[in-house]
């Protein structure tokens, strides 16, 4: 009986902890659009590997931000989060907007975040 009991309580916290890790499509898209911004800002990494990290995640990237595109249920659930993302649409949807703009990734956000090529030339590495 004790043991039918402990499997029970196993399943059901199994069970539990399958249901909480489940995140949706704008967590996901959050989620790549971060380690594509990682990857741009990323120090210790050759511009080859930089190059090619970027270009998989703008893949990623463009797939992720169609499928927010057409989650349905973003429309029934609109809290702060999900405003906040599709009213910010040049950083929310960086791979689209930026394709728009016929710039790279990192060009694009660059800009948007109000950075330009002279302030990154002029700024210095701190430890």
């Amino acid at each position: 009986m004790k043991k039918i009991i402990l499997a029970c309580l196993a399943f059901a916290i199994a069970g539990g902890a399958a249901v909480s890790a489940m995140a949706g499509s704008l967590e996901n898209l959050e989620r790549e659009r971060a380690l594509a911004i990682a990857a741009l800002l990323d120090s210790t990494i050759d511009v080859e590997a930089r190059w090619n990290k970027l270009n998989l995640s703008t893949a990623r990237l463009a797939d992720l931000e169609v499928m927010v595109i057409n989650d349905k249920s973003l429309k029934s659930t609109y809290s702060p989060r999900v405003k906040h993302a599709l009213s910010n649409y040049e950083l929310t949807f960086l791979a689209h907007a930026s394709a728009e703009d016929y710039k790279s990734i990192a060009a694009h956000w660059f800009e948007r975040i109000g950075l330009s090529t002279d302030q990154l030339m002029a700024s210095r590495l701190a430890k």
